[in-house]
């Protein structure tokens, strides 16, 4: 960085002209007189004193008096406590931005559009967390087995769950079909490719493209009239049609 971009972050943090070039003046020069720095930093001589008060009040120098008044720059650990202190409010910022631009707060009627399948992912994880009656999850393998802590906690607090996985035609099960024990009342085998799905207690959805899409989005719900329609898309197209391969005994 140079020194006219470093003058310009300090003024974006609150110094003057006249503040950010005096105290980068004396960053360069250690100390110095008021009169030696004004004529260094081009700071009006007038100024100067009023200048040295104010960076001084803030902490970013001390001045003292000998034959005529000095200044040196403070330690920057300590001068520039406040301005790290904004630089960690604006990261804070910067992170609650993006949390809440991916991820909206929901209500009891929502229905919302999402721009990445991960916090549809997410929101999956959460819903299936919580979930008190019923699951109806369609998924790839892969995440199968990133949901599948989540659904054994689910089965073993009562809850009836139906996993519809897709595997490919002409590809085996990639896992033991034990895997599905304790984790599903029932698993079906679907070889037609669709959309990642989750209804959880027919009131809350998940939804996003396969991966092969060429749009990533996704669709958050929480609404029983939309939930409905979407159990009996996943009866009809992602389960009734295909075979079991696990039902709990």
């Amino acid at each position: 960085m140079d020194t006219g971009e470093l003058k310009a972050v300090l003024e974006s943090a609150g110094l003057s002209q006249y503040q950010a070039n005096a105290y980068v003046t004396l960053l360069e020069h250690g100390s110095a007189s008021a009169s030696d720095l004004a004529d260094a930093s081009g700071v009006p001589g007038p100024r100067i004193y009023d200048v040295l008060r104010d960076l001084e009040d803030e902490g970013y120098v001390v001045t003292y008096e000998q034959d005529r008044l000095y200044a040196r720059a403070t330690d920057p650990e300590e001068a520039l406590s406040g301005l790290r202190a904004q630089i960690n409010q604006y990261e804070t910022a910067v992170d609650e931005i993006q949390h809440r631009w991916q991820e909206p707060d929901s209500n009891d009627h929502e229905i919302t559009l999402i721009r990445r399948f991960r916090t549809v992912l997410d929101r999956a994880r959460a819903d299936i967390e919580s979930a008190e009656r019923h699951v109806q999850l369609a998924v790839a393998p892969e995440q199968f087995i990133e949901l599948r802590p989540l659904l054994a906690d689910a089965h073993d607090r009562g809850v009836y769950i139906q996993i519809s996985l897709y595997v490919p035609p002409d590809e085996d099960l990639p896992f033991e079909e034990s895997a599905f024990e304790g984790t599903c009342t029932e698993a079906r085998r679907r070889e037609l490719q669709n959309a990642f799905f989750l209804l959880t207690d027919r009131t809350r959805l998940c939804f996003a493209p396969h991966v092969d899409s060429s749009r990533e989005y996704g669709v958050l719900a929480q609404d029983r009239d939309t939930a409905y329609v979407f159990h009996w898309f996943f009866l009809t197209c992602l389960w009734e049609v295909y075979p079991p391969i696990h039902v709990r005994p």
